[in-house]
């Protein structure tokens, strides 16, 4: 008796087929997916790579800003700190000439005659009418003395005194002498700042 064995070739193909196919849109899918998350982990990666980087330049420049600014200001502060000690030189030597060069003026008979015109219009301005005593340098001309002369003056030379003269009312003075002036250093050094201030 022969038996008759069904054909199976042909569902088991196509089933194996089937199954092959699956596999393979799954593999696909799959891979696909990990494609796919690969590609933005690698977009998050550069992303982060980018602001990374861009903070790190940000943090580069803020401190290559402040070393500038350290710099400038390192600059300014010695700028200044010259500028001071030009100025307290120039002081100092102009302190050093001045005696001489009131001595030179008060030899200058035109310097001589604005230099008592000076003292006597600021004692005329502060000291009160009446007698004045005016003690003067030695030296000073004779002739001189009378284009100032004027009732109530007394003129008396003062042999202590190197140049100038010192007008006294009433127990009040102004100071004319070389010694007054060197005396006013405050002032004089004020009057020096403003005059090197505007000198260009």
């Amino acid at each position: 008796m022969n038996t008759i064995e069904p054909d199976v070739q042909g569902p088991m193909q196509a089933l194996l087929k089937l199954v092959e196919t699956g596999r393979a849109e799954q593999v696909a899918q799959i891979l696909g997916q990990a494609r796919a998350q690969a590609a933005a982990q690698r977009g998050q990666s550069i992303t982060e790579a980018h602001a990374r980087m861009r903070q790190a330049f940000a943090e580069q420049r803020r401190h290559h800003e402040e070393r500038i600014a350290a710099a400038l200001a390192r600059l300014a502060t010695q700028r200044r700190l010259h500028a001071q000690q030009h100025m307290a030189a120039l002081l100092a030597l102009a302190r050093e000439q001045l005696p001489r060069e009131l001595l030179a003026c008060w030899a200058d008979a035109a310097l001589r005659r604005r230099w008592v015109a000076g003292t006597l219009a600021a004692a005329q301005s502060q000291l009160p009418r009446g007698e004045w005593t005016v003690l003067h340098a030695a030296g000073w001309p004779e002739a001189e003395r009378a284009e100032v002369a004027a009732p109530g003056i007394h003129f008396t030379e003062e042999t202590t005194l190197r140049a100038g003269l010192k007008v006294a009312a009433a127990g009040n003075v102004v100071d004319g002498t070389l010694a007054g002036w060197l005396a006013g250093r405050a002032e004089f050094d004020a009057r020096l700042l403003r005059a090197l201030e505007t000198t260009p």
